[in-house]
């Protein structure tokens, strides 16, 4: 579980996990909190049963803690399953038990994501990128699993073993578009990926960690172009670039709304920084604890 600032929501997901119906440890990664929330936090969760600490002493996002997570599992951990969540997820008790039924039930899936809210099945392609479209409820078999790339999910499950084929996320993301970057990657190792429709979570607080909107722009942008290098080579990339730069650009030309100005201006920023190779954290003056303010 990928913590930032956030000790009352995180203390409700580690519970929520710990009283799952099947035996769950919990490893909560402190991603460079402040030193403040670090106590509230030991002092929340101090002492719990199956619970452990990670601490890292700088924020690598949550794509960038997901990743040195489960590296780290694969290699360690006799468990054959592992579950991945944002701190402020919660899930209900038999999550982890339908997310792993629906692993191990069909050996060719890598990656199961868990239902927040409606069904939003994700596409991608070469040239049009990353695309969620919302499925049916007659479609959608209470108890069952939907076949799909990726599904758009706060909280996912992996086998060990496509772990070790290479399936994961990319820690250059930082933040947002994990779940594309995951089915892809398992599509890309042989496995394919499902949601399990049983596999109820919660997000207490959609953005909790996002100081304003600025910083989703920037790194939607950025990240739409990582992936298209990625999966589609230089060409997609740039062309995903040009394709998402040159509307934001004129926008931050023309607009009168000064809010809509920042907006273009930083979704330009974020393809040229992804065409040119700069990721990893954003920039200092997007990235602000929840509470603070810039």
């Amino acid at each position: 579980m990928v913590h930032w600032n956030r000790p009352a929501q995180c203390e409700r997901s580690v519970r929520s996990f710990l009283a799952q119906t099947i035996p769950s440890r919990v490893v909560v990664w402190d991603n460079g909190s402040r030193s403040d929330a670090r106590e509230d936090l030991v002092r929340r969760l101090g002492g719990m049963p199956r619970l452990a600490f990670e601490w890292s002493e700088v924020n690598l996002g949550f794509a960038g803690a997901a990743a040195a997570s489960l590296e780290r599992w694969a290699v360690m951990s006799r468990e054959t399953i592992g579950v991945v969540a944002a701190h402020d997820v919660e899930a209900e008790s038999d999550a982890v038990a339908e997310m792993s039924r629906a692993l191990r039930e069909d050996k060719s899936r890598g990656v199961v994501f868990g239902l927040d809210g409606e069904v939003r099945e994700g596409r991608w392609g070469r040239w049009r990128g990353a695309r969620v479209r919302a499925v049916p409820a007659s479609a959608v078999s209470p108890g069952g699993s939907v076949e799909g790339l990726f599904f758009h999910a706060p909280c996912w499950a992996v086998s060990q073993e496509a772990v070790r084929r290479g399936v994961g996320v990319d820690p250059r993301l930082f933040a947002y578009g994990e779940e594309c970057d995951l089915g892809l990657s398992a599509r890309r190792a042989g496995f394919s990926a499902a949601l399990a429709t049983g596999a109820r979570v919660t997000s207490l607080e959609v953005g909790g960690s996002v100081g304003s909107g600025s910083l989703v722009d920037y790194l939607t942008t950025r990240n739409a172009v990582l992936v298209a290098g990625k999966y589609g080579g230089r060409l997609a990339a740039l062309w995903r670039a040009v394709r998402l730069s040159a509307p934001a650009a004129v926008r931050e030309a023309v607009s009168r709304s000064l809010a809509r100005r920042r907006a273009a201006h930083w979704r330009h920023r974020g393809a040229w920084d992804g065409l040119q190779g700069r990721f990893g954290a954003p920039p200092d003056e997007l990235l602000v604890s929840p509470g603070e303010s810039r």
